[in-house]
């Protein structure tokens, strides 16, 4: 009767030590029939405990999804799983509807098959935890991508982005119109296809202008300039063209990023061309005898960007109705007016003078100068300003002809995409941040409650094992034991994925060490490691980063390289540390990887970019890949 009474005082134990988990737990038969569970399991299950014992996880009622949305068959969740391959199952995100507050709550589950002495699955384990909060957080990054996305393709010029490599990432709606209507190959300027190889293939006289093209571009990535312009005619089967492109850095920060935009400048090159014909000294001395002339009327108001005329001594002469509605003024307090003294001196601008005064007598000519002024009626504006000296016929004077376009709203978006895109990469880290704090909770708490309490338990059963002599009762106190030790190894298994102990008692060249053999035992694959680093120098964010970051990239070379060689490099240089990873498998083309199918790479490039870091990688079909992280020290 005593040894009844110690055994149920130890299920009671173990009963009040589950209970208390901040974690759910649920303990399922062979059958996959709910044999019990935690206070913390029905809470998150929002059902009660006599809803729940004895259901199975094939019942039609759970009206469980995927992450997508897609209906969760109860065949293939993580218990059955579990039970059919008699393996653990691992971080599994399952969305499940609660009738009672009738909402969806997501849940990361793990699944832990007890195995018999006859090889047969006696019970699993099934534990899980509420990563709502983390999915809604990743819904908002999705919407926040697709809203800047919105953005681009309002834009009415053709933009693509793209890497240092030439690679295009990205491009706006119009771009793709562009490329269908002027009957190009899509793959070839759309996602996924490159820049420059398309500006190579160029043959007669295209190649002129795209390896002026490729050669801007290549300037803005190596940081000789931050913008890179260039107009060239691109005609097509019934009309000629021009464009302007614009090549700027979205940030300086590595990985490189360029947008590429197309403005069809065909009207304005028109006009500037019919100015330079031979007719145009003729027109433009009409312009001068006559104010009222219907033809120089004619060319100045077919120009869409605002525009005046001044004569030698910077006075206006004629401006299009276009500057007149752009900036709020009346053709009397226009014409005969000194520029500077435009809207009662408005266009006093320093940088305006310094151009027509001294630039302009020197070259005849500027393109594409940016000012920004803040105009009392119009508030602060943007323009490029274009301007060109002429010659009247009789020679005895000239005229300056000064085109205004206002870049302001283009700034403006410019600018916005580029808060949008900082916005994103926060929102990412923070979410980095999270995962990492709620994993080094939770392995706290299994740690220091589940695991310290099962190992007590455990010497308390072998200690009241020896106080019995009937064999009888010393098989109930085995049995007792094992699923004690059963628990401490699960909860072991459980700490050690949450939150690597190793890392913090031996460092992380140690960590990375005990990891990987761990992991590649019995895979066949050598394994070496070299480093030269202080490690107590380095923060444990970045040796926390670095180990998940070598995690993931053997967890690649596990499941796609067939390496048979990897080799870990981690130095220090200069005020960087630098993370080399290579192995000698498969390789993979590196531009034709969905990161949103294959997350690996993006977790890898996310991680990166939480630590202020850079990643590079080189991979060759059939001679392996190479990963090299460069993270600041401090």
């Amino acid at each position: 009767m005593k040894n009844k009474n110690q055994i149920q005082l130890s299920e009671e134990k173990i009963r009040n030590l589950v209970k208390d988990l901040n974690i759910g737990l649920i303990l399922q038969g062979s059958s996959t029939e709910i044999l019990m569970s935690n206070p913390k399991a029905l809470e998150l299950l929002g059902i009660s405990e006599e809803q729940l014992l004895g259901k199975t996880s094939f019942d039609s009622g759970w009206n469980v999804i995927h992450e997508d949305g897609s209906n969760f068959p109860s065949s293939t969740h993580p218990v059955p799983i579990a039970v059919a391959t008699k393996k653990p199952v691992r971080d599994v995100v399952m969305g499940v509807y609660r009738p009672i507050t009738k909402d969806r709550v997501w849940l990361l589950v793990d699944a832990e098959p007890e195995i018999g002495d006859d090889g047969s699955v006696q019970e699993v384990v099934c534990m899980f935890i509420d990563i709502t909060q983390r999915i809604q957080l990743k819904e908002k990054l999705v919407i926040a991508k697709r809203f800047s996305q919105s953005v681009v393709d309002s834009l009415s010029s053709e933009i693509s982005i793209i890497d240092e490599s030439g690679t295009i990432i990205e491009v706006n709606s119009e771009w793709r119109k562009f490329s269908i209507a002027n009957s190009l190959v899509p793959i070839d300027l759309c996602e996924g296809g490159n820049y420059f190889t398309v500006c190579d293939a160029a043959v007669g006289s295209d190649k002129y202008y795209a390896d002026a093209m490729s050669a801007g571009i290549r300037s803005v990535i190596n940081g000789e300039q931050h913008k890179f312009c260039l107009e060239y005619p691109c005609d097509s089967l019934t009309e000629k063209r021009w464009f302007n492109a614009i090549v700027t850095r979205l940030n300086e920060e590595v990985p490189t990023r360029l947008t590429i935009a197309h403005e069809n400048i065909t009207e304005r090159k028109i006009i500037q061309i019919n100015l330079a014909l031979n007719s145009k000294e003729l027109a433009l001395t009409k312009l001068i005898a006559d104010e009222k002339s219907e033809f120089a009327e004619n060319i100045i108001n077919t120009i869409r960007d605002p525009l005046i005329a001044l004569d030698h001594n910077l006075r206006v002469v004629k401006a299009s109705s276009s500057f007149y509605k752009s900036f709020k003024v009346t053709p009397k307090e226009t014409i005969g007016t000194l520029i500077y003294e435009l809207g009662n001196n408005q266009w006093d601008i320093p940088k305006l003078k310094e151009l027509l005064e001294t630039i302009l007598p020197e070259n005849t000519s500027f393109e594409n100068f940016e000012v920004t002024h803040d105009f009392s009626l119009l508030g602060e504006r943007i323009m490029l300003l274009n301007a060109r000296q002429i010659i009247v016929e009789s020679g005895k004077g000239k005229i300056i002809l000064l085109a205004i376009e206002d870049i302001t709203e283009r700034k403006q978006i410019d600018k916005k995409l580029e808060y949008l895109n900082n916005e994103l990469r926060e929102l990412s880290k923070h979410l980095q941040i999270i995962i990492e704090a709620e994993r080094s909770t939770i392995a706290k708490e299994v740690h220091d409650e589940l695991a310290q309490n099962l190992v007590a338990l455990t010497m308390n059963a072998s200690f009241l094992k020896g106080k019995l002599t009937k064999k009888e009762n010393q098989k109930i106190i085995d049995e007792q034991i094992k699923i004690a030790n059963g628990l401490i190894n699960t909860s072991r298994t459980l700490f050690n994925s949450l939150h690597p102990a190793m890392l913090d008692e031996l460092g992380l060249e140690d960590a990375i060490k005990w990891y990987a053999k761990a992991k590649l035992e019995f895979s066949g694959i050598t394994f070496k490691i070299n480093t030269n680093i202080e490690e107590e120098k380095i923060s444990k964010e970045i040796s926390l980063g670095l180990f998940r970051i070598f995690q993931e990239c053997l967890t690649n070379v596990l499941f796609h390289s067939k390496a048979t060689e990897v080799f870990v490099d981690i130095n220090r240089d200069g005020q960087t540390v630098i993370m080399k990873f290579q192995d000698n498998g498969s390789g993979f083309d590196k531009n034709n990887i969905d990161t949103t199918i294959h997350h690996g790479l993006l977790e890898i490039r996310e991680r990166v970019y939480a630590m202020n870091g850079g990643l590079s990688i080189k991979s060759v079909i059939n001679k392996g890949t190479t990963l090299n992280i460069i993270i600041p020290f401090n």
